[in-house]
């Protein structure tokens, strides 16, 4: 049996689906179970139609306590996490059991399955994109943030960059670790979404081979990133009209971002409706199978799905407005240059511009780079390991 606990955001269960999808195509007899802690968590799980569709065919999703913040909430998730609790510990006792987490493993009371786990519990890095100093550097302006000095419970460190922070502060001989490709372009996984993406991008209607440009929204909260805090609805609405004008036509697929609160889908759904010169297609779908027939991805803000993107060689645009601090710690460009190819700074004729650049290549899907051959053995000896049965 495989145990996997969730960070109460969508990224990680993005990052880790593909993984479980050959786990499961390797071994079908290993039970695989999900599990989240809060119902915001499971909903955005479920409205991502790609995964949640991929899921159900060999795994299951569960809430791990309360579904609810009321009161009855409360009193009816407390005995269910208990009874969880309880079954994870025999689970662990009797090793018959991998436990995958992200952090939830780090703390009391559950850091007590990991203490009494005679399997492996696997401790996985929650983004292929990873992070650098620069990107915590900016957050940390942005919002300040604490960050965890507990240490992580763990057999085996699974990495996708080999600047993890956990990586440099534990020996190798203390601890496994696995530095691996990003299970969202591993031929397998690759392979199941082409099969599917003609369902769900027609649902949208896109045919085949249609070019698209993929627009990743942020969740448009008021945030200490931008110049003005409350400036993302009027950045969504810039970059909206100058796309317009420089597609040619081209649909644009809008994603919204799993975090997004009920006023500000409102937002965005009134800013789509009075720009209707703009083609619009506002779909939920995975950005791995976007890229298929992607011309770019643009974002007003450095997004984490940007890293899918650059795993195909799809071009990136980052259209913000950063703040002064914020600009003087980057050097005037963007957190993540290693993931940004077009930097913008609220200039909608360089923006205008750029689009026309990239729509003349008339290509889609982009250029996969080659692969790192020891990146795809550790994954193979990694996929081995987890798939083995007891």
């Amino acid at each position: 049996m495989i145990i996997v606990l969730l960070n109460n955001k969508l990224l990680s269960c993005d990052t880790i689906t593909p993984f479980l999808f050959e786990v499961a195509e390797k071994n079908p007899g290993r039970a695989i179970e999900l599990y989240c802690f809060n119902a915001q968590t499971y909903d955005a799980i479920c409205r991502n139609i790609v995964l949640w569709d991929a899921l159900r065919e060999f795994a299951s999703l569960r809430i791990f306590g309360s579904s609810s913040k009321t009161l009855l909430g409360r009193l009816v998730g407390r005995p269910k996490a208990l009874f969880r609790l309880a079954r994870f510990c025999l689970l662990a006792l009797s090793g018959k059991a991998d436990f995958i987490h992200f952090k939830a493993l780090n703390v009391w009371p559950l850091r007590l399955v990991h203490i009494l786990n005679r399997g492996r519990t696997y401790f996985v890095q929650q983004s292929v994109a990873g992070s650098t100093t620069l990107e915590r550097q900016v957050d940390n302006i942005a919002k300040p943030r604490s960050y965890s000095d507990k240490e992580p419970a763990v057999t085996d460190f699974v990495a996708f960059r080999p600047n993890w922070d956990h990586l440099a502060y534990y020996r190798e001989s203390e601890h496994g670790r696995h530095i691996i490709s990003p299970p969202c372009n591993r031929p397998a996984w690759i392979a199941y979404l082409k099969q599917q993406s003609g369902k769900y991008l027609s649902e949208i209607g896109i045919a085949p081979d249609t070019r698209i440009i993929t627009y990743i929204l942020s969740s448009m909260d008021t945030n200490g990133f931008l110049r003005n805090a409350d400036d993302f609805p009027i950045l969504f609405e810039e970059t909206l009209q100058t796309l317009a004008k420089s597609a040619d036509g081209v649909p644009i697929v809008v994603k919204p971002h799993p975090a997004t609160l009920p006023k500000y889908f409102d937002i965005q759904r009134e800013i789509i409706a009075r720009n209707p010169q703009a083609d619009v297609r506002y779909a939920d779908i995975n950005p791995m199978l976007l890229t298929f027939q992607s011309c770019f991805f643009v974002s007003n803000g450095y997004s984490s799905t940007f890293a899918m993107a650059k795993e195909r060689g799809i071009t990136t645009i980052e259209y913000t407005d950063p703040s002064e601090e914020i600009l003087e710690a980057t050097g005037g460009g963007s957190m993540r240059p290693d993931m940004v190819d077009h930097f913008i700074r609220r200039d909608a004729d360089e923006l205008a511009a750029t689009v026309s650049e990239l729509l003349g290549r008339n290509s889609i899907g982009g250029k996969e780079p080659p692969r790192e051959a020891v990146l795809s053995q550790a994954y193979e000896s990694l996929l081995n390991q987890v798939t083995a049965q007891y």
